[in-house]
């Protein structure tokens, strides 16, 4: 079948709802648009869907999610793991809740267990649920640090892991068999709450998830001695970040966190990310500041406005925040080895910046506190 006619099909066809067929009817004189959207099937690679939200067989929609969707329990089905189930989770992008909610009661229609969560959350808290509760798989939401136009669809596997071999081959390959949405299985909401088959996991997930997250603190002893006199600026850059990122810091003892106002809010149009810099409060003394990407997978320090390291290896020249310094792009933090930052040392025995402080963990992607004094620059 040519793009033309899947287009066609598309704007007849009773599969798809009424504002579906709308938004394509509004571009029936644009060949060009119509072929972009057509001309190919949205490639579902080792990481799962990513793309443009839109209406068509290459964009990101509820037919390409459920379609996916359809594949991958295709496959768990294949290896038993039904009842085990699969968590899923959504960032603060444009249609997040409703993909997640497509593809949890696409998996329900194959008799899969959905457990989802209630509000948006950072993806290392997917990855924590999917070993708490035993899952055999798990789905993101997500398009990273995509620009707004964009949302996507991560899968990950009962390690709590993105799909590695065998399974990602073997995913992909039933999500290639799924090649019309006839194949595809769906079913209401309601008789999939009814039948037990969607849960919704939100308050006893982040409590069990900040316990083990705290534990991961090293060096407690000088955070507590510290805490109080460190000033942190944080942004969430209108994602996941904002709650778990202060719970966490509040519950280690920093009093003095200050959230960067403009971006606080979860806002999928990313409305103060347009401009190269922001406005950082100038709350003076000793601070740190520190933002995450969207989903919390990513993280940037800066040292009392001085430098900023992206966590991970992100590199961020779209981006960058001007602090007075240009950031260093190539910084990895796998640990506390390679993370720069800061401290006050009383009675001036040492230098001020001999113990560091790591808050972003890239191994659980959420802001947390870390005192280390190995390998420190003398």
């Amino acid at each position: 079948m040519s793009y033309m006619e899947t287009y066609k099909e598309w704007c007849t066809n009773p599969y798809f709802d009424e504002n579906t067929k709308a938004e394509l009817a509004a571009i029936g004189d644009d060949a060009a648009e119509i072929e972009d959207r057509f001309y190919r099937q949205l490639e579902f690679g080792t990481g799962g869907l990513r793309g443009v939200i839109g209406a068509g067989t290459n964009r990101m929609n509820i037919y390409t999610v459920r379609q996916a969707t359809q594949g991958l329990a295709n496959y768990i089905l294949s290896q038993n793991g039904q009842e085990k189930g699969v968590a899923i989770a959504h960032d603060s992008r444009i249609m997040s809740t409703e993909f997640a909610d497509e593809a949890a009661l696409c998996l329900n229609a194959n008799g899969i267990k959905a457990y989802v969560f209630d509000s948006l959350r950072p993806t290392p808290e997917l990855s924590f649920a999917v070993r708490e509760l035993g899952c055999i798989s798990g789905i993101v939401i997500t398009a990273s640090h995509n620009p707004r136009e964009y949302n996507g669809y991560k899968v990950y596997w009962e390690d709590g892991a993105q799909i590695t071999p065998p399974h990602d081959k073997n995913i992909l390959a039933e999500v290639a068999k799924v090649t019309s949405f006839d194949q595809v299985k769906t079913m209401k909401k309601e008789d999939a709450v009814a039948a037990g088959l969607y849960k919704v996991i939100g308050k006893e997930i982040d409590d069990r998830y900040m316990e083990e997250l705290k534990k991961q603190s090293i060096h407690q002893e000088v955070i507590k001695e510290m805490a109080k006199d460190i000033r942190i600026v944080y942004t969430p850059l209108h994602g996941t970040g904002n709650l778990p990122v202060r719970r966490v810091l509040k519950e280690l003892g920093f009093e003095q966190v200050y959230v960067v106002k403009e971006q606080e809010l979860p806002d999928g149009n990313f409305p103060c990310l347009a401009a190269r810099a922001y406005a950082v409060p100038d709350i003076g003394g000793l601070r740190v500041f520190g933002r995450g990407d969207p989903v919390s997978e990513r993280g940037l320090l800066a040292r009392g406005g001085d430098i900023g390291c992206p966590a991970g290896g992100l590199r961020d020249h779209s981006r960058r925040i001007e602090l007075g310094a240009d950031i260093c792009d190539d910084m990895h933090l796998p640990s506390h080895e390679n993370c720069g930052i800061i401290r006050k040392i009383k009675n001036g025995e040492v230098s001020p910046w001999r113990l560091r402080i790591c808050i972003c963990i890239p191994s659980t992607a959420c802001w947390t506190a870390r005192a280390a004094s190995k390998s420190c620059p003398r």
